[in-house]
Formats: structure tokens, C-alpha cells, sequence
């Protein structure tokens, strides 16, 4: 059960660590008995909603089943994952100029140009030239790839 303020119907659990900028804790509630789909859609909503009330620490966030009762291994490890993609979705990247490399790679192609034409490539010697050659040649001549079946 949830502690809610009556007032502003917001989230009271760790009001006083939100207000004093203080560490808190949350745990994620998941009640469901083994590993699998009712699970995972349980584990999602509850693991989301810690960080969005600004919890510091997830309690009880990986592996836990029957309320605690017992641990899962394999609940462990997809838990895990999910809370690799939380965390790296909640550490602010940054998507600027720099980081997507608008003014270095992208401004100098034109539209449906391709980066392959990029002056900032390895440039191929001959000699590597000649084997690449050689090697598209000789699978051409192979028949190429095997046909999917």
C-alpha cells in the first residue's frame, strides 16, 4: 500500500529525504509468484515509478518473488536488465552538436549521401584495394552468398 499526502494526492513515502535533498529509498511491490509475463508487467510500473518520485536507492528491485518469500535467479537477471536500461535512461545524456557530430560527419553529406564518401575514412592502399577486389570477385564467382532456405 502506498502512502499518499490527502491533500495533494502526491506520493509521502521519503517526503522528508525529497524536502531536505537527503538519500531515499523505495521498494517496487511485486507480489507475482515465478518469472514470467505477469511478472515483468508488474516489475516495469513498480521499478519506473521509484525514480520518477525521485528515490535514490530501489530496494527489493532484483530477484524477488512471493513478496520476498523467495529469490529467483532467473528474475535476478531480467530484473537486472531492466534496471541497466532505468538507470541508463534516467543519467541525462546529452544529445548535442558535439555528441551527435552534426558539424564533423553529417553537415558534409548531402541528403541520401552516405559516410562511406567521408574524407575522414581509412583510406585503402593498393595493395588493399586489389585484395578487396579480389576477394568480391572470387565469392561473385562462388555464387555469392548461400541462398536462405
Amino acid at each position: 500500500m502506498a502512502q499518499v499526502d490527502m491533500t495533494s494526492r502526491a506520493p509521502a513515502q521519503g517526503t522528508p529525504a525529497r524536502h531536505f535533498a537527503l538519500p531515499s529509498r523505495s521498494p517496487t511491490g511485486l507480489a507475482s509468484n515465478l518469472n514470467d509475463l505477469q511478472t515483468a508487467c508488474e516489475n516495469q510500473p513498480g521499478l519506473w515509478g521509484c525514480p520518477l518520485a525521485g528515490a535514490s536507492v530501489i530496494i527489493h528491485s532484483a530477484g524477488w518473488v512471493e513478496s520476498g518469500l523467495t529469490i529467483s535467479c532467473e528474475k535476478l537477471i531480467t530484473d537486472v536488465e531492466v534496471l541497466n536500461t532505468i538507470a541508463e535512461l534516467c543519467a541525462g545524456n546529452t544529445a548535442g552538436a558535439d555528441e551527435i557530430g552534426v558539424d564533423s560527419a553529417i553537415s558534409e553529406f548531402a541528403p541520401r549521401g552516405h559516410f562511406f564518401a567521408s574524407g575522414n575514412g581509412p583510406d585503402i592502399d593498393g595493395t588493399g584495394h586489389e585484395a578487396l577486389r579480389a576477394f568480391i570477385e572470387k565469392r561473385t564467382a562462388e555464387g555469392g552468398a548461400p541462398a536462405e532456405s
